[in-house]
C-alpha cells in the first residue's frame, strides 16, 4: 500500500507520517519493488522489517493511567515508590510482556514522565476553599484598593526562620567524593518577619523587614510592632493577608485591631503556603542565594540574610515575580 501510495504522486514523507514507519523504511520497499522481476507483488511474501513494538498504543496509555496520580500499593504491589523494575514488573503481571529497564525508561519518557520527588500537603487543606478564595475574596480585596474606595495598600506577611544548619541542594564534584559542608551549631536560628506591599494607585510592590534577637519567637506584642512599623511607613490604610497561625489571631494582635480601624484582617484558607508571595522570597534566599551556606556564627549568618533581604527589597521586578508565582491577578 505504501509502495503505490508513493508511485502514485504522493510524497514519501506524507506515505511515512501516515503509516508511522522508520525514514528508511519505505525507500528499501521502493527499490526491492524496482529490482525484482515481479515488481510490487514480491513485497507480499516479504516479512516486515524492524522491531515489533511491545506494547500496544492502549496498553502504553494503560501504563500511564497506572501511574498518574497513583502508587504502586494501589495495584497490588507491596511498594509505595514508581521505579522502572516496578513498572516491568506490573507490564509483566498485566501484559505478560516482559521490557528491560532501559526499554521502561524509554517508554516512560514518550509518555512524558520524568522521576520527581513529592510533595507533601495537610490532609486538612481544602482546595475548595482555596479556590473560592481566589474567585471570590481576592476580587473583593482589590476592589477596596482602588483609587475610588479606601485606597489601601495590600500587605501580604509571614514569618521565617534562618538556620545555621545548611539547606543542603546538589552541587557538582568530582566522582566518588561527595563534598563536606561542617557544621558549627546547628540549632542555632534568627526569625524574620516579611511583608511584600502592593500600592493601591500604581500597584508598585515594596518589601519590609524585621529580624528578631537570636534564637528568639515572634509573639504578640513583636508581630503588632512590625504592623504597626509597615503602617507608618506606608502612611495609609492596610489590608494585611497571612495565614491563620495563632500568633495572628493573639490577644495582643486583636487589640491593636480593635484600635486601628485602617488596618484590615483577611485570612489565608488554610494550609496554602503558595497563596502567599513572602513565602517565594524566603524560598529565593534559602534554597537559591543561600543554598549549602554554612555561616561560623549567628553574627554572620544575620549579617547574611539582612543583606540578601536589602538586595530583594531593592528589585521591584523580582519582587513582582513573586507575586505572579502566587496565581493571583491585580
Amino acid at each position: 500500500m505504501a509502495v503505490e501510495r508513493v508511485r502514485s504522486g504522493e510524497p514519501a514523507s506524507a506515505v511515512i507520517a501516515a503509516y508511522g514507519f522508520n525514514r528508511t523504511t519505505i525507500y528499501k520497499w521502493l527499490t526491492a519493488a524496482e529490482k525484482s522481476s515481479v515488481g510490487i507483488r514480491a513485497l507480499r511474501s516479504k516479512k516486515a522489517t524492524g522491531r515489533p513494538r511491545s506494547l500496544t498504543s492502549t496498553q502504553e496509555r494503560d501504563v500511564f493511567r497506572w501511574i498518574n496520580g497513583r502508587s504502586p500499593k494501589q495495584h497490588g504491589l507491596d511498594v509505595n515508590l514508581w521505579t522502572r523494575a516496578v513498572v516491568a514488573k506490573l507490564i509483566a503481571e498485566k501484559f505478560s510482556v516482559r521490557l528491560g529497564l532501559t526499554a521502561v525508561g524509554q517508554l516512560l519518557a514518550r509518555l512524558g514522565m520524568t522521576p520527581q520527588k513529592p510533595k507533601t500537603r495537610s490532609v486538612e487543606r481544602s482546595e475548595i476553599d482555596i479556590v473560592n478564595w481566589k474567585e471570590r475574596t481576592w476580587p473583593t480585596l482589590t476592589n477596596r484598593c482602588d483609587k475610588n474606595s479606601r485606597r489601601a495598600h495590600l500587605v501580604f506577611i509571614d514569618e521565617c526562620g534562618f538556620m545555621l544548619a545548611p539547606l543542603l541542594r546538589r552541587t557538582w564534584a568530582r566522582r566518588g567524593h561527595t563534598p563536606v559542608i561542617k557544621i558549627a551549631e546547628p540549632h542555632g536560628r534568627i526569625s524574620t518577619i516579611g511583608a511584600l506591599t502592593i500600592s493601591p494607585k500604581t500597584s508598585r510592590f515594596g518589601f519590609y523587614f524585621y529580624s528578631l534577637p537570636n534564637n528568639a519567637n515572634f509573639r504578640g506584642d513583636s508581630l503588632v510592632d512590625f504592623v504597626d512599623t509597615v503602617r507608618r511607613r506606608l502612611r495609609g490604610p492596610l489590608i494585611v493577608i497571612w495565614d491563620q497561625i495563632p500568633i495572628h489571631q493573639s490577644y495582643p494582635m486583636e487589640r491593636y485591631l480593635s484600635h486601628h480601624q485602617d488596618v484590615v484582617v483577611e485570612p489565608f484558607p488554610p494550609y496554602c503556603p503558595e497563596m502567599n508571595p513572602v513565602d517565594f522570597v524566603w524560598g529565593h534566599i534559602k534554597y537559591g542565594r543561600l543554598a549549602n551556606y554554612c555561616p561560623m556564627g549567628l553574627d554572620e549568618l544575620r549579617n547574611t540574610v539582612t543583606a540578601e533581604l536589602h538586595r530583594v527589597r531593592t528589585k521591584p521586578k523580582l519582587l513582582r515575580s513573586f507575586f505572579n508565582a502566587t496565581g493571583l491577578k491585580l
